[in-house]
């Protein structure tokens, strides 16, 4: 799960979006709320999944495959 949200980290500061972007578009109030998940503090729900999808302008298969991609090569 740890490099899953590694990659996570990666595709947003390759959209060079910060963590409070990314939290206002989950719908948090703080970039806290983000910064946890990114940290592995808070589950990474599947809500969660379909806002990132869609701030990314990628389906959810697109989102997964780019996170799984970039898992198995740093495997």
């Amino acid at each position: 799960m740890e490099i899953i949200l590694q990659n996570l980290k990666k595709l947003r500061k390759e959209r060079h979006l910060n963590q409070e972007a990314v939290a206002r578009s989950l719908g948090f109030e703080s970039r806290n709320g983000y910064w946890a998940i990114e940290k592995g503090k808070t589950a990474l729900k599947l809500e969660h999944i379909h806002a990132l999808a869609k701030l990314y302008n990628l389906s959810v298969e697109m989102l997964m495959q780019n996170i799984s991609e970039k898992t198995s090569l740093e495997l």
